[in-house]
């Protein structure tokens, strides 16, 4: 690997958007949900909610934002046990779409995500993002526990706090985090149609990266051999985001129910933080 232009191989994993509607049996990973109703009550509140919720990627290698994940839950029919029958429209691609096969190390690429409502309700929403390193050269993916998620270095947009709350409990890493888990929830209800303001701004892999090596001393006869071997060669990051939604009527039942998160919010509805 030469020294003066390393570049890394270029992978991303496939994003999996959740609607979750309360009230439900809320689905969990790439997992389907079906909406149980509780009481009559409910059922007449409920028959016309459509929850949907879609992320977005632009970067400098696209004309214009891109769609990259969507799960909006729609054609809901009823059956005579007052079941909804489960219908999601959904849609996914791959993230980092138009990035070159290998990246230069330390150049600042641009980056963007950002969540739109695009169900017929208003929601909250909660964001995840990951990163991490992978070993390739055993032939399927491995994650690399043991390999410094901090060198994949996400800019988060400027006015971040304004419009996101982290939620520190469930993120790993530290208050900027750079490392492995960010997990965000969007302040304000997200109206219908809407889109929250950016979450990040660029991707970088950093320089640092290049001075994490392993070296081995064998001896062999009379000569003794060094070997020098950088410990991120023939490993990939790996770049990855969540994003879910939760209706607003009932929302502190609503996100304890899919989220486990007891939330406060001021008289407005604005999320101001989390409770034990």
């Amino acid at each position: 690997m030469s020294k003066k232009n390393r570049k890394l191989p270029l992978s991303t994993l496939i994003l999996g958007v959740l609607a979750v509607v309360l009230l439900g049996i809320s689905a969990i990973g790439g997992a389907r949900a079906a909406l149980t109703y509780f009481s009559k009550e409910y059922t007449s509140q409920l028959k016309m909610l459509d929850i949907g919720i879609s992320l977005y990627e632009d970067n400098e290698f696209l004309e214009k934002p891109l769609l990259v994940s969507n799960r909006d839950y729609a054609n809901k029919e009823y059956s005579d046990s007052l079941k909804l029958k489960d219908n999601w429209n959904e849609s996914r691609t791959r993230l980092l779409n138009g990035y070159p096969e290998d990246i230069e190390l330390g150049k600042e690429y641009k980056e963007v995500l950002r969540v739109s409502n695009t169900g017929t309700i208003d929601e909250y929403v909660r964001v995840k993002v990951y990163k991490y390193w992978v070993k390739t050269d055993t032939g399927e993916p491995v994650k690399a526990t043991d390999l410094d998620p901090t060198l994949i270095e996400i800019q988060w947009a400027d006015d971040l706090d304004k419009y996101w709350i982290k939620d520190t409990e469930n993120s790993i890493g530290d208050a900027n985090g750079i490392n492995e888990t960010t997990v965000l929830y969007y302040r304000e209800p997200l109206k219908v149609g809407q889109s929250t303001s950016d979450i990040t701004k660029s991707l970088k892999i950093t320089y640092p990266i290049t001075a994490r090596i392993t070296q081995t001393v064998e001896k062999v006869g009379t000569k003794t051999i060094y070997t020098t071997k950088y410990d991120y060669d023939g490993v990939t990051f790996m770049l990855e985001a969540e994003a879910d939604g939760v209706q607003t009527h009932n929302v502190k039942d609503a996100m304890l129910s899919a989220w486990g998160r007891k939330v406060t919010f001021d008289g407005s509805g604005k999320v101001t933080g989390f409770a034990k």
